[in-house]
């Protein structure tokens, strides 16, 4: 069995930072609130994690709760918004798309249902 390491941790109970301590705290874009149930923001806004990151495989685990599902959402993106790459909602289908990997999940999202993405 392979064994990963935990490298970062935010939970969002009250800051940005890592849990952890030994990677970057996670930064603000735009407008947004954090309660104790995590993180809300609107269209274009997010956070942003500024650290140079090695080269290899990252194992990235999201919370996620859809407000609304109106268009293109951008949940994880990987070239500092500068890119189109990134995992995305469908919406078409409300379906998880990892562009441009040609790559999408089997089920449906729902609004206002909590998912471990």
């Amino acid at each position: 069995a392979e064994f990963v390491t935990l490298v970062s941790n935010y939970e969002f109970g009250n800051s940005f930072s890592d849990l952890l301590g030994n990677g970057s705290d996670l930064v603000p874009i735009g407008s947004g609130s954090m309660t104790a149930g995590g993180f809300f923001f609107g269209d274009g806004d997010g956070l942003s994690l500024d650290t140079n990151l090695t080269s290899g495989d990252y194992l990235i685990e999201l919370d996620v709760t859809f407000a609304n599902l109106d268009g293109w959402d951008k949940l994880i993106d990987f070239e500092n918004r500068l890119q189109d790459e990134g995992l995305y909602v469908n919406p078409t289908a409300n379906l998880l798309n990892l562009y441009s990997y040609s790559e999408t999940s089997n089920s449906s999202v729902l609004v206002n249902t909590p998912y471990t993405i």
